[in-house]
Order: structure tokens, then C-alpha cells, then sequence
């Protein structure tokens, strides 16, 4: 009780005890729950949403890819990336005045329609009237926020995290109210649906053909909508894509595509920019996972217009493996943390097509991933990563390969500080 009490405190108000209370209140996994989920009843609350519209800001939403990290690091790890990205989700910015919603009735109905008429505080109480919330709820606000792209997708990607979070600490029910709360009160700010409209305006005007379709696509035609995507503007990469659904084009090409092509973007990526192409990824895996946006022709569409928005260069200067002497001896997590991205590129590569060992390389790079600290990356390393993984069964070996070692480039070129972690560490004993 003391060791809860002094965790609520420091959610509250934040100190330099703040991860010495952590420790004291994660030592096993059922307070380690607990502990979670009073940091949700706590924080979300509190935090000023409204100022970060139209951004949003990653600390709950990180922790979902952390939980997702669990199965691959060691406790002590996971304890580590978990309790610094608790503590990055408590330094969020506050609001003058906790959030105290007026308890709706539950119905979703209610619920649709402050969504629809853009009235968040509506939509947040209706969803604080829910007695038992469900998966099913959130799979119901993902069709409501599918068709949205302000701030690059965000909307259905925490939605579908914020499922994930809700499963794993237990279905509970007042956390689940303000998880799935503050989902709804998101889903009702301003939208964003310009490339969903250009691509449906372009669907209308093909005939219909079902999305899982058995065409089978060559070589070629991959390469020709990679091009599209990578090299062509707006307008003309929408024809492309669109044509190429007319002809059959399936959700399982349409991933691959858009994988290799978000590979593509993120070896070309500057180091401001590595965080924000990773999440290429953390959106596809969401819509991947989405049955109903999954299904939709214009959502995959807008999926390729995100990505095409990100640069990308020729594929002569584009980073490819180079082995030097003894390079290979050097552990892929140190070559990430040492700020070494060509190393880190080879490296994966050499692990993964020559010695065929994923499994290993995701441990490395989660490894690497749970010393950073996610208030300086933004959890863009986590939620990165923890897509990668849960795709790897969906795709070809090739391209889920050609993605991680995309990404190690990305997390060596965007290191940042470990002191935090390293703290934390330190505690952890």
C-alpha cells in the first residue's frame, strides 16, 4: 500500500525518486501490472491533449510497443524500457485542470456521433458510461478513424495500440474506460481525409474487384509500383496505384510494396528524419491488423500517399552491406548504440541472409532499443521495432529482412541519450 501510494505521487508529481519508486512497485508481474495501470488512471487525466493537437504525444502510446518487447528481452530489460518509457509518459505536459468527464449513457451510438460531429468531450464521456469496455469496442473506433490521416495516420495507429495495451494488462475496467476514452476523444478532433478522398475519386472510376483477390503479380509490376511510389508525385502515383487495384492488386502485394518501399525511404532518411519514416512501418502494421481497414482499397491508397510523401533518392547512393575486418565480430546492439549505421546494416544483413537468423536479431536490436530512452526518440525505436515483429509471420523473408536492416540503419543514426536508462539500470541492482 505504501509502495502504490508512493508511485501515485510520484505520477503526480514527478521527482528524482520517480524511478526508485518504480522499482519498489514493479517487483513482480502482478504489481508490475497494477503499477501500469495506475499510471493510466493518473496521467491520462491530466495531460494536456488539447496542446498537442494536432500532434500527439507518444508516452501512452509507447507503451504498448514496449509490452510488445516483453516475449524478447530479458526481465531486467524489459523492466528497464518499461519504467523509462512510464517515466516519459509522466513528464507529458499537463493541463491546468484534470479531465472530469460528465458520465455518459455508453451507448455507441452517442458515442458515433460526437465522433462525427467532432465534439471530443462528448465522445470521451459517452465511452466513461461503458460498464465492461471490449476488443470489439475498439475495433468499432478504428472503422470510424480509418479514412483519417491527420498527423500521418495517428488515429487509428493508437487506437489499435491502445487495444493491445488494454489486452495485456488484463481487460480492466476502469483503465480500460480511459484507454479506450481518450481513443474516442481523439478520434473526434479535426480530421484529415484529402488522400482518402483523391483515391477514392480515382476507385470510383475503376470497376470493383474483391481486395484479396488471387491475381498473381510478377517481378515487374512490384518494381513499377515501388518506382511509383518512391520517385512519382502525388497525382501521378495515385493513378499508378489505383490502376494497379483495377488489374487485382491484392492487400498482401500492396504490404509488401509499401514495405519495401518504406525500407527504401529509411536508408535514404536524414538522421532528423529517421524517426518520422520509421513510423512507415508502425502505420502499416496497424492497418494490417485492421480487418475492416485492411479491406479497403482507398485506405491502402492513402497508405501509398503517405509514403510517398517521404523523400527518397537514387538507388545508386543508397546504402548497401559492406563487411570490414572483423566488422562482423562487433554485436549488432553495440554497433546500434556505438552510432554506427553502415556497421549496424551490415551487420543484420549478414545475420539475416546469410546465417538465416531473425530471431536473433530481433533480441539484439530489442536489446539495443530498451537503452534508449524513449522521451529523446519519441518511441519511434519501440513502436518501430515492435511492428517489424509482429509482421515478420505476414511477409516474405526477403522483405521483412530488407525492413530490419532498414531500421538498424535508422536506429544507429538516431541515437541519442541513455542516462535515463542507464539510472534505471543502476536501481534495477
Amino acid at each position: 500500500m505504501i509502495a502504490m501510494q508512493r508511485w501515485e505521487e510520484e505520477l503526480s508529481r514527478p521527482t528524482e525518486d520517480f524511478f526508485s519508486a518504480y522499482v519498489n512497485i514493479s517487483q513482480n508481474d502482478q504489481d508490475l501490472i497494477l503499477a501500469v495501470r495506475s499510471a493510466v488512471k493518473v496521467l491520462v487525466p491530466v495531460i494536456d491533449w488539447p496542446g498537442f493537437l494536432p500532434h500527439m504525444p507518444h508516452g501512452l502510446l509507447g507503451l504498448s510497443s514496449i509490452f510488445r518487447l516483453r516475449g524478447i528481452l530479458d526481465a531486467r530489460s524489459f523492466r528497464r524500457a518499461l519504467g523509462t518509457q512510464l517515466h516519459y509518459f509522466a513528464q507529458e505536459g499537463r493541463a491546468t485542470s484534470a479531465k472530469k468527464p460528465l458520465m455518459g449513457s455508453g451507448s455507441f451510438q452517442n458515442i458515433k456521433l460526437g465522433i462525427q460531429k467532432q465534439l471530443p468531450e462528448i465522445a470521451f464521456g459517452e465511452v466513461m458510461g461503458i460498464n465492461v469496455p471490449t476488443d470489439d469496442d475498439f475495433d468499432s473506433l478504428v472503422s470510424l478513424v480509418k479514412k483519417d490521416m491527420s498527423n500521418m495516420g495517428h488515429k487509428m495507429v493508437f487506437i489499435h495500440h491502445m487495444k493491445y495495451l488494454f489486452i495485456q494488462l488484463g481487460r480492466p475496467k476502469a483503465t480500460g474506460r480511459w484507454l479506450l476514452g481518450i481513443c474516442a476523444w481523439l478520434a473526434a478532433c479535426a480530421p484529415d481525409t484529402f488522400w482518402n478522398e483523391r483515391a477514392q475519386k480515382r476507385l470510383d472510376q475503376v470497376p470493383s474487384r474483391p481486395l484479396a483477390g488471387s491475381m498473381v503479380f510478377a517481378p515487374e509490376d512490384t518494381t513499377r509500383l515501388r518506382k511509383a511510389v518512391n520517385e512519382f508525385g502525388l497525382v501521378q502515383m495515385l493513378n499508378e496505384w489505383t490502376s494497379a487495384t483495377a488489374d487485382g492488386l491484392n492487400s498482401a502485394e500492396m504490404l509488401k510494396v509499401l514495405l519495401l518501399s518504406s525500407s527504401d525511404k529509411l536508408l535514404d532518411a536524414r538522421r532528423d528524419l529517421e524517426g518520422k519514416t520509421s513510423w512507415l512501418f508502425t502505420y502499416l502494421e496497424s492497418l494490417w491488423f485492421s480487418d475492416d481497414a485492411k479491406s479497403d482499397l482507398a485506405v491502402w491508397s492513402q497508405a501509398a500517399a503517405l509514403v510517398n510523401l517521404f523523400p527518397s533518392e537514387e538507388d545508386s547512393s543508397r546504402m548497401s552491406t559492406q563487411v570490414e575486418d572483423g566488422g562482423l565480430k562487433v554485436k549488432l546492439s553495440d554497433a546500434i548504440l556505438d552510432v554506427e549505421p553502415q556497421k549496424a546494416f551490415s551487420i543484420a544483413h549478414s545475420s539475416l541472409n546469410a546465417a538465416n537468423l531473425p530471431a536473433d536479431v530481433e533480441r539484439e536490436v530489442a536489446l539495443a532499443v530498451s537503452w534508449g530512452d524513449p522521451i529523446y526518440n519519441f518511441s519511434h525505436h519501440s513502436l518501430a521495432l515492435a511492428s517489424l515483429i509482429h509482421l515478420r509471420a505476414h511477409i516474405e523473408p526477403q522483405v521483412w529482412n530488407y525492413a530490419m536492416c532498414s531500421l538498424c540503419k535508422s536506429l544507429a543514426n538516431s541515437q541519442g541519450s541513455s542516462d535515463l536508462s542507464r539510472q534505471l539500470d543502476r536501481l534495477l541492482g
